[in-house]
């Protein structure tokens, strides 16, 4: 599952990229030809968004690995008392 994890970095890292190039493309291209304000605030908040959803999908990745790893955890628990009742049947008949 760590594969998950790693692919939203490289997702994260692309978007970055993209959004730098976009905002670095719309910064020049504003100052020659005067794109308002309002242009560069709406990309930066879509952008923000983008980021949002990224962050909240890693987090959601997170929590899954930490539940599966809480039922792994259960699931040895129950299968170590399982063991030492059957130990102790096998010692008893003996």
């Amino acid at each position: 599952m760590p594969e998950l994890q790693i692919e939203y970095i490289y997702l994260g890292i692309a978007i970055a990229a993209a959004a730098a190039g976009v905002l670095g493309f719309f910064y020049r291209r504003g100052k020659k030809e005067g794109i308002d304000e309002s242009c560069a605030k709406r990309i930066e908040n879509k952008l923000d968004s983008l980021a949002k959803k990224l962050d909240d999908e890693i987090k959601n990745t997170d929590e899954s690995h930490r539940q599966m790893h809480e039922k792994i955890n259960s699931m040895r628990t129950e299968l170590a008392y399982v063991k030492g009742q059957v130990d102790l049947i096998k010692s008893k008949s003996d």
